[in-house]
């Protein structure tokens, strides 16, 4: 996902954390897939 993001001049604002605190939610089901989107178009921004 983030090589995705970054070959389309994106980036993601989210501290190295909250990658390994949403990649917890999901091994455990503890969010869900519109959660996961919100949570992923929330922080992305275009690099200019």
């Amino acid at each position: 996902m983030l090589m995705f993001i970054d070959l389309n001049d994106y980036e993601l604002k989210s501290p190295p954390n909250g990658l390994i605190y949403i990649s917890l939610k999901l091994a455990n089901n503890d969010i869900s897939f519109n959660e996961l989107v919100n949570w992923i178009y929330s922080r992305l921004k275009e690099i200019k």
